[in-house]
């Protein structure tokens, strides 16, 4: 990404920053991978048309005695031309337009699932991005957190309430808020980096995003995950191809009947000075091929198709009931933190800070406080930002695609 940067080419998509709505448009419209798809569903759906249509007739011309005369040219030739088409037999056409009709859905659902795929990946990198600026956020406080608090101590050694030795703590520990705050600017310019590529956008640059990260309350996931289960989209995409393959193998079936060709033309014997219609009528004789192999292909083919459905349904499965668990864990320990530690953190905070002023208690009791208030809420970004990674995968495997452009 530097070429454009040296040349100037990089544009901001957006000063004001970018939000997952945004980013998902974006991303469905001008994404790579889902134009490739689509396009594989418009050629399943040209093939339909191309089904009903029969197959190009067969010119025949026949010449005898060509050249025989003082000329050399069909003085005495005898001429034979038909044209012939070929029929069709045992309803071939029906069961290949079946065939067609179940590609085509099968092309379709494939391409819901890549948009999905796409989607997701899209929000994962949208957590990790908004993430990085939530830790950006909390260094900035960091810092100025400890700040503050050489300050407060730089008046306490004034009027002797410290000794002097602490301002040097609380002037190391300003530094080392600082290393963290420039290493947060520059983890959340990498996550910037990191999005423009979903929809194709290398010459943009995000300047920001916004949004928040999104944390449930999640009490009935159970019941919904267990109803999901029956309809995820790549367990609707696995059956859908085993009905093409069923649809295949009928179709082979039909072709293990040879095609009927029927022919009409005209004859003219030139030695006679007689000419005459002809009707024709071939039909090959399945005596050696008679399409066994594709036919017993295709039902194997069908089988192995179910045996891996049940392996993923199973896989599925155990991957939701994780993922119900993990989520409520980490719901459920966000909220802790939201109700009931931040508040008695800072609480104690406050009271540190009066105390410290009155001389009660030392530097120690003070930066301590401040430690464990900038921790905890690092700590409560982590668990939002894991919460969001998982959602964005329970949303994926389940094809919940409102979520994941960020309409809920």
């Amino acid at each position: 990404f530097l070429l454009p940067m040296m040349s100037g080419q990089v544009r901001a998509l957006d000063r004001s920053g970018i939000d997952i709505e945004t980013a998902a448009t974006l991303t469905l419209k001008q994404n790579s991978r889902i134009k490739a798809r689509a396009k594989l569903t418009r050629a399943a759906q040209s093939r339909i048309s191309n089904v009903v249509k029969l197959a190009n007739p067969e010119f025949e011309l026949e010449i005898e005695n060509f050249g025989l005369d003082q000329h050399w040219g069909l003085g005495d030739a005898d001429i034979t031309a038909g044209l012939s088409q070929a029929i069709p037999l045992n309803g071939r056409v029906e069961f290949e337009l079946e065939y067609e009709k179940s590609a085509l859905e099968l092309a379709r659902s494939r391409e819901e699932l890549t948009s999905l795929a796409v989607l997701f990946e899209l929000n994962q990198a949208f957590e990790l991005a908004i993430g990085a600026e939530k830790r950006l956020a909390n260094a900035r406080e960091k810092l100025a957190l400890w700040s503050d608090a050489k300050k407060a101590i730089e008046a306490a050694v004034e009027v002797g309430n410290s000794p002097p030795a602490d301002i040097f703590v609380a002037k190391s520990l300003v530094v080392k808020a600082s290393l963290e705050f420039e290493k947060a600017v520059a983890d959340c310019e990498v996550r910037r980096r990191g999005l423009s590529w979903h929809w194709d956008g290398s010459n943009e640059s995000v300047l920001s995003v916004k949004g928040e990260l999104r944390v449930d309350r999640l009490h009935s996931l159970d019941s919904q995950t267990q109803a999901e289960e029956q309809t995820l989209p790549d367990l609707k995409m696995m059956e859908k191809s085993s009905r093409m393959l069923e649809a295949r193998a009928r179709f082979e079936e039909a072709r293990s009947w040879p095609e009927l060709a029927v022919g009409i033309g005209y004859r003219g014997i030139q030695g006679f000075d007689e000419s005459a219609l002809l009707m024709t009528f071939s039909l090959p004789l399945p005596l050696f091929d008679r399409n066994r192999s594709a036919i017993e292909e295709a039902r194997i083919m069908t089988m192995r198709q179910k045996d891996l459905k049940r392996a993923r349904q199973n896989r599925r499965a155990a991957e939701l009931k994780v993922l119900q668990a993990q989520l409520e864990s980490l719901s459920n320990r966000y909220f802790n933190i939201e109700e009931r530690l931040l508040p008695a953190v800072k609480s104690s905070m406050d009271a540190v800070e009066l105390g410290f002023r009155e001389g009660k208690l030392d530097t120690a009791d003070l930066l301590e406080s401040r430690r464990q208030m900038t921790e905890v809420r690092l700590l409560q970004i982590g668990l939002a930002e894991q919460f969001g990674l998982a959602r964005a995968k329970l949303a994926w495997l389940t094809g919940d695609i409102d979520y994941l452009k960020g309409e809920k």
